[in-house]
């Protein structure tokens, strides 16, 4: 009577979904004498970075780089009894930024980023802060708006790794304070220590620095006080 040990069997692998050097563990059967993992598209053939049989029905295995695209990948294991093999993996590219418009912006700004596999984005940052939301239109093309951003570089983070390039400016947001206009005064004659009302527009409200001085004939005002943005006393 002669045993024949049966070949390794691959039942599942997680995550289902990887990138190169990520670590997916195989589960199935007669693990123990397996020599080599290989990952396969097609013609090509690649070996496993790195693997480790963990028991009889356990192996943890790092992903090659298997290109630029997303494929799908069938693993196989081998060992002095034979070879198993499961289809199914989806490999995950590294995303790429080949530009992005406009190249300065201040938060609020819609950014258009382009490049290659941004289908799969998790995050995407202007000078290292997340960018206030973005939309993924294709895997060529990813729309974001600027958040509180900084100057630096635009990075788009998907599950095959970060893609990032530099050129970005971000632009603080400038307040315009109106000039104040005096359209008249009452009285038109007075004595010292006497009020004088002054009408005119943006003597104060939201975003002006305030009135800093009031003077009659280039002498200072003994004292002033700015009653609502049409009135100073």
């Amino acid at each position: 009577f002669v045993f024949i040990p049966a070949p390794p069997v691959i039942a599942s692998f997680s995550p289902d979904s990887a990138a190169a050097s990520q670590t997916i563990t195989l589960r199935g059967s007669d693990f123990s004498g397996v020599t080599a993992v290989r990952f396969s598209v097609g013609s090509t053939t690649l070996a496993a970075q790195s693997f480790s049989v963990t028991n009889d029905s356990t192996i943890t295995a790092r992903v090659p780089a298997l290109g630029i695209s997303r494929v799908t990948v069938t693993i196989s294991v081998q060992s002095p009894n034979g070879t198993g093999s499961r289809e199914g993996l989806r490999f995950v590219p590294v995303p790429t930024i080949s530009a992005f418009s406009p190249a300065s912006a201040t938060a609020g700004t819609t950014v258009v980023i382009t490049g290659t596999n941004l289908s799969a984005a998790t995050g995407v940052r202007f000078g290292g802060t997340n960018a206030h939301s973005f939309s993924v239109n294709s895997d060529a093309q990813i729309t974001a708006v600027v958040g509180s951003g900084a100057s630096g570089a635009v990075s788009v983070t998907t599950y095959g790794g970060t893609a990032s390039r530099d050129g970005f400016t971000f632009q603080a947001e400038q307040v315009v304070i109106p000039t104040p206009t005096i359209t008249s005064f009452t009285p038109q004659e007075a004595a010292a220590n006497a009020t004088v009302t002054i009408t005119g527009t943006n003597f104060s409200g939201s975003g002006l620095s305030g009135i800093t001085g009031v003077l009659f004939g280039g002498v200072p005002a003994q004292t002033y006080a700015v009653q609502s943005p049409t009135t100073i006393t």
